[in-house]
């Protein structure tokens, strides 16, 4: 592990992913006691410094790998929580498009860790933060986007009162027009999972208005976007109510 660690601070590009990728193998098949925390607060110092400065692997094994360390030993990792929030803002603007996904990967992946009394509030610092990039032009990044808003809201039912819905929602209706399969399918079940928490904020009539959005999602090529969206499409029925 030591060995790995100084290849990674190595400034050749190759030895550098080389040695994510096995660095990779190596924590997918290791025990959580194997690593002493010492060398993990190395790593995580490291991989916080390449993080940022813009760094990005096109296999994703730096991001994997960061997760798998904040997640595992999140008695070391939960120091750096602030500076992981901060850099994610910051590169979810970045040009590169492999940075902003990489950002956008790494507090979708860490979101579930964060579930506890002492760490709840960042969820919502994340929350509004995926909310702000709601605008994300990249349909795999933004597919990430969604998909980590949905999973922060799952995990902590009071994160929409951070993020109102009411912001959230107009956003979402020219996103169903995404081609995007995986941004379609998140759209959807995003907005079935604000209609059911919070339908009663909109008025039935706005609702009606979001319904007619999903019609064209029913002629989508891919089954579970059609599934997803006949569910939604379920859950704003209940919500509008019978109408005279």
């Amino acid at each position: 592990m030591t060995k790995l660690l100084y290849m990674i601070k190595n400034e050749n590009e190759v030895f550098k992913f080389r040695a994510l990728e096995t660095l990779y193998e190596l924590l997918e098949k290791s025990s959580t006691n194997k690593i002493s925390f010492l060398l993990v607060e190395e790593f995580l110092e490291i991989f916080l410094k390449l993080f940022s400065s813009g760094f990005y692997d096109v296999k994703g094994f730096f991001i994997k790998n960061l997760i798998i360390l904040f997640v595992n030993y999140s008695s070391v990792s939960f120091k750096y929580i602030n500076q992981i929030i901060y850099v994610t803002k910051k590169n979810l603007r970045n040009k590169n498009t492999l940075i902003r996904r990489a950002s956008a990967q790494l507090v979708t992946g860490i979101l579930y860790k964060l579930n506890n009394y002492q760490t709840k509030h960042y969820i919502y610092q994340i929350t509004f933060i995926l909310n702000e990039n709601l605008n994300e032009e990249d349909p795999i990044t933004l597919g990430i986007v969604i998909f980590g808003i949905i999973k922060a809201l799952k995990i902590s039912e009071m994160a929409f009162l951070g993020t109102s819905g009411r912001i959230i929602i107009p956003k979402l209706i020219p996103i169903l027009r995404n081609k995007n399969a995986e941004v379609q399918k998140n759209a959807v079940i995003l907005l079935g999972y604000l209609a059911d928490k919070m339908g009663v904020f909109l008025s039935p009539k706005e609702w009606l208005r979001i319904s007619f959005s999903l019609l064209d999602i029913f002629r989508s090529d891919f089954k579970n976007v059609r599934r997803n969206a006949v569910n939604t499409f379920g859950i704003i029925a209940k919500v509008i109510g019978p109408q005279v």
